[in-house]
C-alpha cells in the first residue's frame, strides 16, 4: 500500500479555475490548519481532564493515524495531493512528539526544574522508567512516521533525510536546557541539516514543492529547540547570537530558489546584512560576560559581524562589490577601535587579522581585503611601537635615532636598487589593476 510519488506523477491538463476547482485545495488548507491547531493545544495543553501520558498517547496514536489514513487515502483513491498534504502534517506532528517525550525525561531527571513551569506548559510522568519506556516506544512509532512520510515526498533521497530529520529531533530528548548548551547543539544541528541540504542541492527532486517543504521539515526540531528555551528561561546572549546565526543560514538556504540578481534575492542579502550585525553585537555582549575577555568583545564583534558579511558578499550578485567594501570596513573600523588604547595582545591580534586579509587578498585578487588589511597591519605596528615605548621607557632620542636610521637604509637601497624597484612597482601594480573590488 503506497502513495503515488510525485516523482512519477503525471499532471493533467488544467482545468479552468472556477470556484468548484478551487474547493479541494481550500478544503486541504482548512484540514491542515485545523490539524496544525490542534498540535499547538497538545503543546500548550489547556486541559485537564485527565493525565498527561494518556493526552500524550493521544498526540502518538493521532501522528500515527495520519499516516495511515494518507496510505489509505493513496491507496484506495489514486489521488496523491491530499496524502502528501497528511503526510506533511504527521511529520510536522513528529517534532511535536519528540518536544513532549523530552518534558517527559526532563521532568524526570530535574523535577525541581520542570516544577517551575506554567501549568499550560508542564509535562510529567510518574517516574524515569515510565518516562523511557514511553520514550522508547514512542521513537519506534514516529520512526516508521518518517521513514514513510518522506519516502512519500523525496522518494529517491529518503535515507539520508530521514537520518538528518531523526538525528535533530533525538536532540529535542536531552534533558538539557542551559542556553549556552542548547544554542551550541542547535548550530550544530543546523550545520548538519544545511551541509546535508547542499549536497543534495542538484537533486530534481529537491526542487519540487514537496522538497522545498522537506526542507521547512528538517529546520523544524531546531526552532522547537530554541523556542523552547527562549520562551521558558531568561534571554541569554549567546543563544541569540546562535538563532541569529541560523537565521543568517537558513536565508543563505532559500536564496537559492531565486535569481541571484532578482528583486527577492536583494532584499534577502539585506536582511541577511542586518542578522550579521545583530549576531556580531549580541557575540560582543555575551564576551563583556566573561571575566577577561571584556577589552576583545568589540574586535570579536566586528570579526563575527564582517566574515558573515564577506560571505554574503560571495553570492551577492550586483551587491557583491559593495557588500564587500561594507565587510571590509567593518572589520577594519571595529579592530581598530580596539586597538587604540587597548592592550598589547590588541595589536598583536590586528596585525594577525591584517596578514590574514592580505593572504586572502591575493588569494581572490580583492583590493577591498588588500587595503583593509594593510591599514590594520600599519595600526598594528604603530600601535605595538606605542605598547614597546611606554613599557620600556624608550626616550624620543631613542625614536628619532630608529627613524633616523631607517630613513638612511631606505635612501641607499632606493639609489641601489631604484630601477629594479621602479620595475616591479610597475608590475604589481598593473596586476593590482586587475583586482576585483
Amino acid at each position: 500500500m503506497e502513495i503515488t510519488n510525485t516523482e512519477a506523477m503525471v499532471q493533467p491538463d488544467e482545468a479552468p479555475q472556477t470556484w468548484t476547482n478551487k474547493l479541494p485545495q481550500l478544503m486541504r488548507g482548512f484540514g491542515a490548519a485545523a490539524i496544525l491547531y490542534a498540535l499547538y493545544s497538545f503543546m500548550m495543553q489547556g486541559w485537564d481532564s485527565s493525565s498527561d501520558l494518556l493526552r500524550y498517547m493521544m498526540l502518538l496514536c493521532g501522528t500515527a493515524l495520519l499516516t495511515i489514513v494518507a496510505l489509505a487515502c493513496g491507496h484506495y483513491l489514486k489521488e496523491g495531493k491530499s496524502p502528501r498534504v497528511l503526510m506533511m502534517l504527521a511529520l510536522t506532528a513528529v517534532a511535536v512528539n519528540f518536544s513532549i517525550l523530552g518534558a517527559f525525561v526532563f521532568s524526570t531527571i530535574s523535577p525541581e526544574s520542570s516544577a517551575i513551569y506554567p501549568t499550560y506548559v508542564s509535562w510529567s510522568v510518574g517516574s524515569i522508567n515510565t518516562a523511557m519506556l514511553t520514550t522508547l516506544g514512542s521513537a519506534a512509532v514516529l520512526l516508521f512516521v518518517v521513514i514513510i512520510g518522506f519516502r512519500t515526498l523525496v522518494r529517491s533521497v529518503s535515507s539520508p533525510i530521514v537520518a538528518v530529520f531523526a538525528a535533530t529531533n533525538l536532540l529535542i530528548l536531552l534533558p538539557v536546557r542551559d542556553p549556552v548548551v542548547i544554542a551550541t547543539l542547535s548550530m550544530l544541528a543546523t550545520i548538519l541539516v544545511t551541509f546535508s541540504l547542499n549536497k543534495l542541492q542538484n537533486t530534481p527532486v529537491m526542487k519540487t514543492a514537496e522538497g522545498v517543504i522537506t526542507q521547512v521539515l528538517l529546520f523544524t526540531p531546531i526552532g522547537i529547540l530554541l523556542g523552547r528555551n527562549i520562551w521558558l528561561y531568561d534571554a541569554n546572549p549567546m543563544l541569540v547570537t546562535i538563532m541569529t546565526m541560523i537565521g543568517f543560514m537558513l536565508l543563505r538556504q532559500s536564496r537559492a530558489a531565486f535569481s541571484q540578481n532578482s528583486i527577492a534575492s536583494h532584499v534577502i542579502v539585506v536582511v541577511s546584512v542586518i542578522l550579521a550585525l545583530f549576531s556580531g553585537i549580541s557575540t560582543g555582549k555575551a564576551i563583556t560576560l566573561m571575566p577577561g575577555f571584556t577589552s576583545f568583545a568589540i574586535m570579536f564583534s566586528t570579526l563575527i559581524a564582517g566574515s558573515m558579511i564577506y560571505e554574503l558578499s560571495t553570492r551577492a550578485g550586483h551587491l557583491q562589490h559593495l557588500i564587500r567594501i561594507l565587510a571590509s570596513a567593518i572589520i577594519t573600523l571595529g579592530i581598530s577601535v580596539n586597538v587604540i588604547g587597548g592592550e598589547l595582545l590588541n595589536s598583536i591580534c590586528a596585525i594577525a587579522v591584517g596578514l590574514s586579509m592580505i593572504y586572502f587578498s591575493a588569494q581572490y585578487k580583492q583590493r577591498a581585503l588588500l587595503i583593509a588589511g594593510v591599514a590594520l597591519m600599519l595600526l598594528g605596528f604603530i600601535e605595538q611601537l606605542l605598547h614597546l615605548n611606554l613599557y620600556f621607557d624608550f626616550g624620543y632620542w631613542v625614536s628619532l635615532a630608529v627613524a633616523g636610521v631607517v630613513a638612511i637604509v631606505a635612501a641607499s637601497i632606493i639609489e641601489s636598487k631604484g630601477s629594479a624597484l621602479k620595475s616591479t612597482w610597475v608590475r604589481y601594480k598593473t596586476q593590482l589593476d586587475e583586482w576585483d573590488y
